[in-house]
């Protein structure tokens, strides 16, 4: 995909949109729904540690999904695959990948195994070749790896194909699997000033293995210890690996020799024009998309009122070309609150973005209600919704599958009992987003439970406020005044999705945002 451009959004007016987009599609298949899946993690700093999944769209109907889950003592217990129906959502098969041995003294972090990794591996070159990889850092701390066979999908075998074990080194990255070579990037620990690029075959024999230090006058070295990968091989030639190193910034690593031999990167003429120009102070990427002439970065940026006029963390995408040329860039997010992180997926007409609102402190977990703004960025239009609000709830990953369906991975922790930690599974229509204005700023509004049973309470409205509910297609269902902070009768509504509109002298004065009736 080349030379992306979008343009800014229409003005269209709420129940227009929904009325053109929804007579002519079934109410049955428009429904958002979601599946909740508890952890058995408790509030804190495990809270963060939820968001090592894997999470695939496996075939037309299926998604297939893993998360660590804890044990009694708030300690990662178990890893377990879901296998997801796409089309509700339920749950079609499970399977336990890693269980915790008991007998076995972990090194532990913040209550959190250090290094623990359980993960199924196939091979991008020979897809036949599949290898099962789990590890985890001791007490005493020494570096465990195992390599079994795959029985099936996500399903291990019994059968060791070989295992390793290192002195005060702890994972640096997960294994990377192509042409019958397994690649690793590991650390020394607990002091993290040495990695080992590492090449081993099938049986476990090491093929080459290049140690890294902080000498940045090595030009052959990756720009370490912020290096993580490899993610996946070159577009353009299969000798390289591609690695990241939590920046605007790939790197390529041959295979064989291990020497970097190129890099895309922002540099710091780029950067400071951007900080001075248009007051993208500080970019925090999530990820990165490799096509085969650009490279696509995407996160949270932050702006700075020295810089610029004031503002609040945003979305951002750079799109480079393979020498670092800015191609195109765009930022989107609510103009009164801030939003991160900033996840991203793409096809060949869509862009979409997704994260937490408000997201007041630069950490996971905060007693803090937040709701999820979803964008979805076309040519001529840019459409959002909220959907839902919990306390710390938090984007762990976005999913488009070819129906341009979005699926949105995020975990929150119980507001209002006893502070379980969730994962959930939301599925969106590609369909059910709702169009707003680009210029207005909007009120920052908190709806909530959601889903709900019976009221959804309406707070960060200081003055009578007309609100309207809508079926998904478009009929108005409800409506009335909000007196100042209050809440909405919606118990007799049938179960389903709806959208809640709040309004002023005709004046939106808060996205759309979607709720769930039980």
């Amino acid at each position: 995909m080349k030379n992306l451009k979008y343009y800014s959004t229409n003005s269209r007016a709420l129940l227009g949109v929904l009325l053109f987009i929804f007579p002519t599609i079934l109410v049955a298949q428009n429904n958002i729904i979601d599946r909740v899946l508890p952890t058995n993690y408790k509030s804190g700093n495990n809270f963060y540690h939820l968001r090592g999944y894997e999470f695939e769209d496996k075939d037309d109907s299926t998604l297939v999904f893993s998360t660590y889950e804890g044990g009694n003592d708030n300690v990662a217990a178990t890893k377990v695959h879901y296998w997801i129906n796409k089309n509700d959502l339920s749950i079609r098969d499970t399977a336990v990948s890693w269980r915790r041995d008991t007998t076995i003294n972990y090194f532990l972090y913040d209550s959190y195994p250090v290094s623990l990794s359980s993960l199924f591996i196939q091979d991008q070159k020979w897809p036949n070749n599949k290898v099962y990889f789990n590890s985890h850092l001791t007490s005493s701390s020494v570096l465990k790896m195992h390599f079994n066979k795959i029985a099936s999908d996500y399903r291990a075998d019994t059968t060791v194909l070989f295992e390793l074990e290192f002195n005060n080194r702890g994972i640096g990255y997960s294994p990377f699997l192509y042409d019958s070579s397994i690649y690793m990037f590991t650390r020394n620990f607990p002091v993290g000033d040495t990695g080992y690029l590492s090449r081993y075959n099938m049986s476990g024999d090491l093929l080459k293995q290049k140690i890294l230090t902080l000498n940045f006058s090595d030009p052959s070295i990756l720009v370490f210890p912020n290096a993580y990968g490899p993610t996946e091989v070159s577009p353009l030639n299969d000798s390289l690996l591609v690695y990241g190193d939590g920046a605007s910034e790939i790197q390529f690593v041959n295979r064989f020799s291990m020497d970097k031999v190129a890099e895309i990167r922002l540099n710091s003429s780029q950067v400071l024009n951007l900080a001075a120009n248009e007051g993208w102070m500080s970019m925090k990427p999530f990820g990165f998309i490799l096509d085969s002439n650009e490279a696509t970065f995407y996160g949270a940026l932050s702006k700075a009122p020295r810089f610029g006029q004031p503002d609040f963390s945003q979305y951002y995408r750079i799109t480079a070309d393979w020498n670092g040329n800015i191609i195109d860039k765009v930022h989107h997010g609510n103009t009164s609150l801030d939003n991160y992180p900033g996840f991203y997926q793409r096809n060949t007409t869509n862009e979409y973005f997704a994260g937490s609102v408000p997201y007041s402190a630069p950490f996971s977990y905060v007693q803090e209600y937040r709701q999820i703004l979803v964008f979805n960025v076309g040519l001529g239009k840019k459409d959002s919704l909220f959907i839902y609000g919990q306390k710390n709830h938090s984007v762990a990953r976005i999913l488009l599958d070819n129906k341009s369906d979005l699926y949105v991975l995020s975990n929150y922790s119980n507001a209002w009992s006893d502070d379980s930690i969730f994962t959930v599974i939301t599925k969106i229509p590609h369909h059910l987003f709702v169009s707003i204005r680009e210029n207005q700023s909007f009120t920052s509004v908190e709806v909530f439970p959601n889903p709900t049973t019976d009221f959804l309470r309406i707070k960060g409205i200081n003055q009578p406020t007309n609100y309207k509910v809508y079926s998904i297609n478009g009929q108005v269902v409800l409506d009335g005044t909000i007196i100042v902070e209050g809440q909405v009768d919606v118990s007799q509504l049938k179960p389903g999705s709806y959208f809640i509109n709040l309004s002023k002298n005709g004046v939106a004065q808060s996205r759309a945002t979607v709720f769930i009736k039980q």
